[in-house]
């Protein structure tokens, strides 16, 4: 059963310098961030692409409807009016050109928000109770309410976000929980200059009934928090473990005992001079201990290069991380990377896989009953 993180990043709410913040702690290679990475490496749905442990972007709750996956949502909420007004400013002075551009031509005025929201319908749906469609796929603090009783979801206030991190932090044994400054508007009296409009908080008031409901519910609460399965995010999102859950560099034969590795279905694979391959390689944990991913210690697929004899020629092959923790009894698909080796010539080989954890050996000078072999032929030039 696989465990996943979503941030849920409400426009104009801090969420570039959170997603900052996942990557200090966990690495950009096991997030995925709609708008910034890509797409086309993702399956038909988030929820169930497992390359990536933790998802966040502009996206919302009801595109995680039916995953087979434990999701923690976790989200900041901002004061309706100032997120407006902010998002606002952006469209107008922050975003690229391009982008501005095309904000012009759906109706933004950069010289009346009044007008833009009279006049651009995507503009005014983009500030109309976005965070509660955001929380729920509604539009409706109703909805939004039920979402936040009945799902596992961590909810901070922009306005403190120092206690929706030192949360995390807690929660997940983070080693960095200070947010830096990212996308900060360039001026700094933007609110009160646009707010100054005639009418206007009336309007950006009216349109957002239903978040500020939301936000005076969420306010009343340093952070809110409803996770009732809390101990099974803990387990697979904490950063650092006891001294005896995988990081342990007295690792004992005993302990991993019952690790193997699954080859893939090729008997034998091509590797050209000038490119590199992946081979799918599954790991099946049924030894004592978690295999981790994160960490000072993880674990990694790597392989060396042999003769067909079983000799080794090239012991350093190019390593793989998992992208999350395997516990016992569990199973993972690691697409392990082979590139072709430095100093042999063109010919028949074989590549024998094993796990190694980073700054501790390589697991089969323990045991080496998970070892594997399958063929290798590396090839000079190309072929098209």
């Amino acid at each position: 059963m696989l465990a996943k993180l979503v941030f849920i990043h409400c426009e104009k709410s801090a969420g570039t310098s959170q997603r900052a913040l996942l990557i200090q702690n966990y690495g950009a290679e096991k997030i995925f961030w709609r708008g910034i990475s890509d797409e086309k490496l993702l399956r038909s749905s988030y929820s169930q692409d497992d390359n990536y442990s933790i998802i966040g972007g502009h996206i919302s709750y009801a595109q995680f409807a039916g995953t087979p996956h434990r999701i923690l949502f976790i989200s900041i909420i901002r004061e309706p009016v100032s997120r407006a007004v902010s998002l606002y400013n952006f469209f107008c002075e922050g975003a690229p050109e391009k982008n501005r551009r095309l904000w012009i031509d759906k109706g933004l005025d950069p010289s009346s928000m009044s007008k833009s929201i009279k006049y651009s319908r995507e503009f005014r749906n983009q500030i109309r109770n976005m965070q509660c469609y955001r929380l729920s796929g509604k539009r409706e603090y109703s909805a939004t309410k039920h979402v936040l009783a009945t799902e596992n979801f961590l909810v901070g206030n922009f306005e403190d976000l120092h206690s929706f991190n030192s949360r995390l932090g807690e929660l997940f044994d983070w080693s960095n929980t200070s947010l830096g400054l990212h996308n900060v508007a360039k001026r700094r009296h933007y609110q009160s200059q646009i707010l100054s409009e005639p009418g206007l908080k009336n309007i950006i008031t009216d349109l957002n009934q239903e978040d500020i409901e939301l936000y005076r519910s969420i306010s009343e609460h340093e952070v809110y928090e409803h996770i009732p399965d809390v101990e099974i995010f803990k387990r697979y999102f904490s950063v650092t473990r006891p001294k005896d859950n995988g990081d342990n560099k007295d690792i004992r034969s005993s302990d991993i005992v019952g690790i193997k590795l699954v080859p893939p279905h090729e008997e034998c694979i091509s590797v050209f001079h000038d490119n590199s391959v992946k081979v799918r390689i599954n790991i099946i944990n049924s030894s004592k201990i978690p295999l981790n991913a994160a960490g000072q210690n993880p674990i990694m697929v790597a392989y060396h290069w042999c003769d067909e004899e079983g000799q080794i020629l090239e012991w350093e092959g190019t390593r793989t991380p998992i992208h999350r923790n395997v516990f016992p009894d569990e199973s993972i698909e690691v697409n392990a990377i082979i590139t072709p080796p430095k100093t042999l010539p063109p010919g028949d080989y074989k590549l024998r896989f094993a796990l190694l954890q980073l700054g501790v050996c390589w697991l089969e000078k323990i045991d080496d009953s998970h070892v594997i072999e399958i063929g290798a032929r590396f090839i000079q030039a190309h072929r098209c």
